[in-house]
C-alpha cells in the first residue's frame, strides 16, 4: 500500500477482525463481514484547530483544539439476492438513525479503538433496481473527536497485612515489587495523561484513594451495595461524581468533592503507585484517546 488511508489505511483494516459500528443501543453493523464491505475512508485523517496572535513577522499559536468533525467511508453492500440486500440496507438505517432519534451517540470500533459519532448522510452509487450491490458513502459526525481506547483494572479489597506475596513483572527491573495491603501499581501505558472512570464498592465512608502522589476523595458514605462513581472527562458531559444506589438511584455528590485535591485529575502515563485503605474494592477504567487508531 502507498500508506494513504484509501490503500494502507483498507491493509492494516483488513488485518483486524472487529471493525464495526455499535449503537447506544448495543447493536452492531459489522463492516468486514458480508453483506457489507468496508473499502476506504478517511478514518485515519485528523487536524487540530489552533488559536494565535500576529505580530509584524509570524505570530504566536496560543492553543490548540479540536472542534465537531466529520468522517466519511466507503461502504459496499452487496448479497447474492435481492431479498438480503435489501434487508441489509434497511439493517443499516434503522440501527444508526436510533441514535440520531435518541441523540446519543454510536460507537464506530477499529480494533480496541472507538470514536463516538452519529450516521448523519448516505450517499448511495452504482446502483439500479433489481441489482444486489452498490456503494454507500455514510458521512459520520464525532462531537468528540478523538479514538479511544478503555482499560479496566480491579482492586481487591485486602487484609491489613501484607501477604509475602512479589510481584514478579514482566519488564526487566531491578527487584521485583513486594504487594503490601493497600498499595498496589496501574500501568497507564499511553504517551499522555489519561481520562478515567473510577468506582468505589461500598460499604465505606468517605473513600479515597491515592495515584502518584495525588489524592481523590470524596466525603460520602456509601452503603452495602452502592458504588460511588468519579468521570473525569469533559467530552459528553461535565465532570461527575455519583453515588448509584441499590435501588437504581443517582445522587449528585459533586459538591462532598475534597476541595483541595481535585478528584478529576488525569492519571499520568506510566507505572504509578496507587494507595487506598484497601478495606473496598476499587475499579479504575483508563481512556486512553488519540487522534487515530493505533496501527500496531
Amino acid at each position: 500500500g502507498s500508506g494513504k488511508d484509501g490503500e494502507g489505511g483498507y491493509e492494516l483494516m483488513s488485518r483486524i477482525k472487529d471493525i464495526y459500528y455499535e449503537n447506544h443501543n448495543g447493536e452492531r453493523i459489522y463492516l468486514l463481514a458480508a453483506p457489507y464491505r468496508l473499502q476506504t475512508g478517511d478514518l485515519f485523517n485528523w487536524s487540530w484547530d489552533y488559536d494565535s496572535t500576529l505580530g509584524k513577522k509570524g505570530g504566536v499559536i496560543t492553543d490548540f483544539s479540536k472542534g465537531i468533525q466529520e468522517k466519511s467511508v466507503l461502504l459496499g453492500v452487496m448479497a447474492g439476492n435481492q431479498m438480503t440486500y435489501e434487508e441489509a440496507l434497511d439493517h443499516l438505517v434503522e440501527v444508526t438513525e436510533k441514535d440520531i432519534l435518541d441523540n446519543s451517540p454510536g460507537k464506530f470500533w477499529i480494533g480496541e479503538y472507538y470514536l463516538s459519532c452519529y450516521a448523519i448522510q448516505s450517499e448511495k452509487e452504482e446502483w439500479e433496481y433489481c441489482c444486489d450491490e452498490l456503494d454507500n458513502t455514510v458521512t459520520f459526525v464525532s462531537p468528540y473527536p478523538y479514538w479511544v481506547k478503555e482499560t479496566t483494572m480491579l482492586y481487591k479489597k485486602q487484609d491489613q497485612e501484607a501477604d509475602g506475596t512479589d510481584l514478579d513483572y514482566p519488564h526487566d527491573y531491578p527487584h521485583d515489587y513486594r504487594k503490601v495491603a493497600g498499595v498496589e501499581y496501574l500501568n497507564n501505558d499511553h504517551y499522555a495523561p489519561s481520562d478515567f472512570v473510577m468506582r468505589i464498592f461500598g460499604p465505606c465512608v468517605n473513600p479515597e484513594v491515592t495515584i502518584a502522589g495525588h489524592l481523590y476523595n470524596v466525603n460520602v458514605s456509601i452503603g452495602d451495595g452502592e458504588y460511588l462513581e468519579i468521570d473525569s472527562r469533559q467530552d459528553r458531559r461535565n465532570r461527575a461524581i455519583i453515588l448509584h444506589g441499590i435501588c437504581g438511584t443517582e445522587e449528585n455528590c459533586f459538591g462532598k468533592r475534597n476541595i483541595d485535591s481535585s478528584p478529576f485529575k488525569k492519571i499520568p502515563p506510566g507505572i504509578q503507585v496507587l494507595t487506598w485503605p484497601a478495606g473496598y474494592d476499587i475499579e479504575i477504567t483508563l481512556l486512553q484517546e488519540r487522534s487515530e487508531p493505533k496501527w500496531t
